[in-house]
Formats: structure tokens, sequence, C-alpha cells
């Protein structure tokens, strides 16, 4: 019966039309797509194009069952090519529907790779077939539900969703919409007609949508309108396809424009360039010049094709026999690359060039300046040459004048009594050296050429810093300087001092450094003497300072003790006398003892006063911060300037540690800053601070006078700052004095060590 509505006597040619239509659809693809397009399709409708192919063979593999009868392994084979064929539409309509839908969702996620979809599809399907009574009936109806029906709806939908959001290149295409929707429909229509449509069978919905029930509607086969939609499906592909060879003319388009370009920009640059360019025929005619040749040659005319050496005249009569001679008329003759200089008269001057002379292969037609291709050894071939001419006359002196130079700088080189040495900055390793480093150090140039600097150095550790320290110090300053120990050939040691520079190129990078070693052993014996001997004046300059201390403690005691016990002893004997030895009534006597008494009185306070002067015994008795205090309270009774102390409490232990002469000398520098206050300052307020930072003790004295000059400080006449800066170094502290003007002084001592850790 199925014979009968499938028009049995027709139904061989309606399956090989079928088949033919889909064989076609994948050829035509596969022949035609182009990975590389810029359109996003064209990456995967080589899917489309297996579909087309391999559903073409299936149609023709019904075909044959139809005309010799069904075998079981045909059916398994129809089967095999009917589901493989629906794989590749799957993948294809899956990719390009995921591939534009723009909802990121947990199902896009999810379904963003198909490989374990259709292997689950394939494989419930086989499941069934083989469960059923007739494999490739069930096989053939399941891969359609499953497989063919979805495939072409995604396929459909996806070519819709491509045009509408993804590939604006493809909107560039003339009416690419229309033939986007008419093969979106015919696809629909497929997958209605190829994948709902199927042979009748006991399940549903095939027992009541199959082929029976639908030719009893349309009285039509299937097949029929499936091969005539499978046809307007081809026509439509095939249109689409087009895009590429759209998209390959408008490649085309472009590299000829951009080859046009390429070549009128080739052209500029020939033509400006600062050689001059001529090319010659083989007949030795000039064909073309650039402009720089024309500027040298302005009497040439190259529309009327002059001969070369007519034309060209370095210094040369023209003569038949010449071009034998000439190196263009050699390179027109072997096809090789030749190079000469020659010289030429150019208004008053004579002017030399460098001709270069290079073949063009296989240009028959030359109407300007054409392309070398290179020469080969193939002379025949050779159609015309280039000649270029290049003006060294400037470069050439410039060479000669950089020769005198290098000469001259190697002379000076040489010349040099110093020890010179270029050494590579990567590896130190010599480059070269002057003979004064050859005979500073005893070796022959090639036993130090060539080899790393360690093998001079003495001491490894200062080799190493040596290198660490150096390029730091050239990129900051340009120049670097350091002391060290070198060893000569000989085994003796020396002291050096090392100057250092670098050569740069013109991208700043270093190239090489420049090593000048100046031997400085005298001078370093000569340093250390006159450092044995400040350390010696320094000594003495405490051991005197602190004799005049002790001289001025004995003087002051005496003043104190003796004077002023025989002072109060005469005032005693005096009251005594006046007492017993002279009458109330004379009162002439008594206003006379009076008045003695009273000058003792002076004499006494006056004794005392220098006795303070010359040694405060406060400063003895009651420490170094009481003396400090007093001094301020006495400062400021005397001089009416207010002048406070400032410290915390804490401190005290520290300054009650400090040694005597450090006491001392602490109180005389505060001495001598409140006397410069009162006689330059004009000041109305002095404070004195003492505090700790790290282990150092600090004593700082601001006032708020006129500032003292900076030129000043250093001054050798100030004799009091000169006394501070002496009591300072004697003791290894530091004074750092600064003055703005009008804004008074700051003078600061700090005692090194003296805030250390406390013993218990």
């Amino acid at each position: 019966m199925i014979h009968d509505i499938y028009l049995k006597n027709d139904l061989d040619v309606i399956y090989f039309i079928y088949g033919l239509a889909f064989f076609l659809i994948g050829y035509s693809i596969l022949t035609q797509y182009k990975a590389n397009s810029i359109f996003k399709i064209g990456k995967f409708i080589w899917l489309l194009g297996l579909f087309g192919i391999i559903h073409g063979i299936n149609e023709w593999l019904d075909m044959w069952a139809v005309i010799k009868g069904r075998t079981k392994v045909l059916d398994y084979i129809r089967w095999i090519f009917l589901v493989s064929s629906f794989c590749f539409l799957f993948e294809f309509g899956f990719r390009i529907f995921m591939q534009n839908l723009k909802v990121k969702s947990k199902i896009h996620r999810m379904f963003s790779s198909d490989l374990w979809l259709l292997s689950l599809i394939v494989f419930i399907i086989l499941a069934i077939s083989i469960r059923s009574g007739d494999f490739w009936k069930t096989g053939n109806i399941m891969a359609r539900y499953f497989m063919g029906f979805p495939g072409s709806v995604l396929t459909g939908l996806g070519f819709i969703l491509y045009y509408r959001r993804e590939d604006p290149n493809l909107k560039q295409a003339a009416r690419m919409k229309y033939k986007l929707w008419a093969l979106s429909g015919s696809f629909f229509i497929y997958g209605i007609l190829g994948g709902l449509i199927v042979p009748r069978s006991d399940f549903f919905p095939s027992n009541w949508l199959n082929v029976e029930s639908f030719h009893s509607v349309v009285n039509m086969p299937v097949r029929m309108i499936r091969a005539i939609f499978v046809v307007i499906s081809a026509w439509n592909i095939a249109r689409i396809l087009s895009v590429f060879q759209w998209e390959t003319n408008n490649r085309l388009e472009d590299a000829l424009v951009n080859a046009k370009q390429s070549e009128e920009k080739y052209r500029s640059i020939v033509d400006n360039v600062g050689m001059g360019i001529a090319v010659i025929s083989r007949d030795m005619k000039i064909i073309s010049l650039n402009s720089q040749a024309k500027k040298w040659y302005p009497h040439i005319d190259t529309t009327q094709t002059p001969v070369c050496y007519q034309s060209f005249n370095f210094n040369r009569q023209p003569a038949d026999n010449m071009c034998p001679h000439c190196q263009t008329f050699k390179t027109l003759e072997d096809g090789r690359v030749y190079e000469s200089v020659v010289e030429a008269v150019v208004g008053d001057e004579t002017r030399r060039y460098r001709i270069i002379s290079t073949p063009i292969i296989n240009e028959p037609a030359i109407n300007g300046l054409a392309i070398n291709k290179s020469a080969i050894n193939a002379p025949s071939k050779v159609s015309a040459a280039i000649e270029m001419l290049e003006d060294i006359t400037e470069r050439l002196k410039v060479e000669d004048e950089l020769r005198q130079t290098k000469v001259l700088l190697e002379k000076t080189f040489a010349s040099l009594d110093q020890a010179v040495f270029i050494i590579c900055p990567d590896t130190r390793v010599i480059l070269s050296c002057n003979p004064a480093a050859r005979r500073v150090f005893g070796y022959k140039e090639d036993d130090m050429v060539g080899r790393n600097t360690e093998f001079l150095h003495v001491d490894m550790q200062m080799y190493e810093r040596f290198g660490r320290e150096m390029f730091d110090d050239l990129d900051a300053n340009g120049i670097f300087r350091i002391e060290y120990t070198m060893r000569k050939k000989d085994g003796s040691v020396f002291f050096t001092e090392n100057t250092v520079t670098a050569i740069v190129n013109n991208a700043g990078n270093r190239i090489a450094i420049v090593s000048v070693i100046r031997d400085v052993t005298d001078r370093k014996k000569i340093g250390d003497e006159l450092i044995a001997s400040r350390e010696q004046l320094r000594l003495f300059a405490i051991r005197l300072q602190t004799l005049i201390e002790k001289e001025r403690t004995r003087i002051a005691r005496e003043l104190h003790d003796e004077l002023g016990q025989s002072l109060t002893s005469l005032k005693i004997d005096i009251d005594e006398l006046l007492v017993t030895s002279v009458s109330p009534d004379d009162f002439q006597l008594t206003a006379k003892i009076s008045k003695i008494e009273q000058s003792i009185d002076a004499i006494i306070d006056r004794m005392h006063s220098i006795a303070t002067v010359l040694r405060p015994s406060i400063l003895d008795e009651l420490g170094l911060i009481t003396a400090i205090e007093w001094q301020a309270r006495e400062f400021r009774e005397r001089t009416g300037i207010d002048c406070k102390v400032r410290y915390n409490h804490k401190i005290r232990p520290y300054l009650e540690r400090i040694d005597k002469e450090s006491s001392t000398a602490l109180f005389r520098i505060f001495q001598e800053t409140l006397t410069n206050v009162s006689r330059h300052a004009k000041a109305n307020k002095v404070g004195a601070y003492l505090y700790k930072k790290d282990t150092a003790l600090i004593m700082k004295i601001v006032d708020d006078g006129i500032g003292i000059d900076e030129n000043k400080i250093f001054n050798n006449n100030s004799l009091g700052l000169l006394g501070m800066r002496e009591r300072v170094s004697m003791l290894g502290w530091t004074l750092n004095i600064k003055g703005k003007p009008g804004m008074g002084t700051v003078i600061k001592i700090f005692i090194p060590g003296a805030g250390g850790e406390l013993d218990d």
C-alpha cells in the first residue's frame, strides 16, 4: 500500500532528486565557505555542509533500498548516515542559536557545550530502536523526532538571531535580510516535514501524524514536498554563500586600493630620497630620473631618451669604448650588482659620488621607476638597470675628520701619565688600557685586555662594593670616585683613587666605562700623618682645656679661701680697732675706718664674682642642670632678657653621668652663647632645651633676635664661635648653627652616645 502512496513508479526518481538537492547544498557550502572570514558564521557553517553531504547519501541509500530491497546491513548503514547527518544539523543549529542568544543564564551556561546532549540523544534512540521489532523504522522515527526536528528549528531561529544581533558585517551585504528570512522559513518547514511527518507506527504521535495521514490530506507524497523545500533551501543557501564572494570582492578591492597606495608611497619615497636614482635601458638610454637626480642634472630630458654616458660625464670624455669600463654596463651584461666611487666637477668644486648599479629582471616596459626584483645569474633576463648616485663628499669629509679625531684621541690616551682602563660595564672585562696602565701595574697589554679587573684588586669586599655602588653614582652624578688598594704584577700593594665615568650611545645606554687610576700612596701617607697630627692636637687641646679649668678652679679656690679669709680677718681687726682704740667722739677717724670697711666689703664681693666667673662652684657642687639654671637666672637679672631652661626630669640621670670635662664644656658653651646673645642678637627671649633623641643628648638654644649672618658662622674672626667649635670638636660632638634674618638663631649641640641605656 505504501508503494501506491509514494507513486511506485517514480519513487526512485524522487529519492534521487531529494538526495541530490541535499548533496548540492553540502558541496556548495564546503567549497565556498571561508573559516577566516569576517563573518562569524564562516567558522562553523561547514557543519551544515556535512549535514547536506551525509543526508544526501542517506537519501540515495533509501533509493537503493527501494530499488533492490531492504536488508539488515543496509538498514544499519542507512540509520548511521541518517543519525550522523542529523548530528551535524543539530550541532550547527545549536551553535548558531546559542552564540547569538544574548540572555546569559544558568540554562545558557548548562548548554554551552552540547556534546553530552547529542551523545545522550543518540544513546536513547539506539536503545529504543534495538528493543523495537523494526530497528530501521523505529530508529528513523526517533532520529527525526529528537534530532531532525530540533536541529531544523534551532537552525531557523539561529539564522534570524544571527542577522538581528550578532554580525554587523552581514548587514552590509545587499538584501541579506530577506535571504536569511527565506532560508529560516525553509528550515522551519523542512523541520516539520522531515522531523514530524514520519512513517506510521503504533506509538504517539506517529500513529496519527505520519506519511499516510499527510498524503490523505494533501494528496501528494511528503518526500516530493520535502524535495521542493530542500531545493528552495539550496537556492537560498547559494544566495547566502554569495556573501563570501561579496567579501572576497571587497577584499580584492581593498587589496587593489592598498597596492595602489603602496605603489604611490613607494614612488614618493624613491622620488624624495636623498640619493639620485636613474633607470638605464639595455641600450644605455636614460628612461627616468627621480627628483634628486633631476636637481643634479637639470639638463637631462628623459623624454628624449638621452644616452647615459653622454649625459653623466663624471670628468670623462664620451667615448665609444668607455662602456666596457662602466659598472652599469656590466650590470646589464651579467645581472650583478656593482659599486664604485667617482668624482665630478659641480660648479667650482669637485664632488665625490658613490654609484651602485643593480639589475631589473624581466621588466618589458618601464614608464617610470620600477622595483628591483633582485639580481640572478641570468643576463638574458636583465631588461634594465637602476643606477643610484649618492653624494658622499660631506660624509667623506666627516669620516676624515673622525679619523683625525680618533688619531688625536689615541695619542692623547697614550700620552696620559695616569693609568686609564676602558672596561665593559656588564662583565667588567678590560677592553683597552693605555701605556701608563701597563707601566703602573707592570703587565703587558695582552696580559690585561680580555681579563676581569678582579685580578688587580686586593680586597674582594671592596671589589664587590665597587660594582654595587658604581652604577648608582654614575646615574645620579655622572661620575664615581672611590679609594682602595690594588696589586701590581710583582705583588706589591698600593693605594689608588679610581675615577669612573661612562661612555653612552645616542640612546643613552652605557657601552663602556672609563676608569682613571691614580697612585695616591704618598697622599694617603700624608693624609694619615695629618689625621694623626690632628688627633694629637685634639688631645693636646683637651689636655690644655682641662689644665685651664683646673687652674681656674685653683685660682677661684685661692681667691675664695685664702684671700677671702684674709680680707675677712682684716675687717674683723679693723672693727676691733674701732671699738678698742678709737674714741667715739673722734668722728673723723670713725668715718675713715667705716669707708675702709666698705672698701673691704666691695673687694670681697668683687673677689667672689671673679671666682664665680673662673669656676662656678655650683657646677661642682650641684651639677650641670642646676648650674645652667643658675646661669640663666643670672643672665636674666644682669641683662633683662628673658631666659628660660626647659627639660624633662627623665633626662637628669643621663646628664648626671656625663664626665666632669664634658659638663664643663657644655656649661662654657651655654655661657658663650648667652654672651653672644647679649652682645649681638638684640633678642627679647632666650630658650634652652635639653632633650634626648635616640642615643644622643641634645642641647638647643634658641633666641628671637636678628639672626646670625651665615658668613659669620665660619668666620675665623668670630672668636666666641671658634671657641665653641673647638670645644665640640675636641669631644667628638657636633655643633649646628642656623640663623634667619629677623627670625633669630638656633644653636644645637649633639652629644652622641650620651643618651644610651643607663647602667642598673
